[in-house]
């Protein structure tokens, strides 16, 4: 199972449940969070541990660009570059 936080924009109140460090491992597989560097979406997404994907080729579902790569939560917001404040543990992920 994978820790979530929560983290929520102090400026616009843009929020997500992800893992600290960007990316967990759970039972079969691992998630992982993107940012699209077109749009600035943050997604996660789940991959099996047998899976060959590469994760440079990440699809925004958003404007489904590539130009994507792997975010973690670094205290600043994608959204507006306001302050991203760590709320804490908020779930588990299976």
């Amino acid at each position: 199972m994978a820790d979530l936080n929560l983290y929520k924009c102090k400026k616009c109140g843009w929020s997500i449940e992800a893992p600290k460090n960007g990316g967990d491992i759970v039972m079969d597989g691992i998630v992982m969070c993107f940012i699209c560097y077109d749009c600035w979406h943050v997604f996660k997404r789940f991959f099996e541990l047998d899976s060959t994907e590469e994760e440079a080729t990440e699809l925004c579902p958003n404007c489904n660009s590539y130009n994507t790569g792997n975010w973690k939560p670094n205290g600043i917001c994608p959204q507006c570059g306001g302050e991203l404040e760590d709320k804490g543990f908020c779930c588990l992920m299976d």
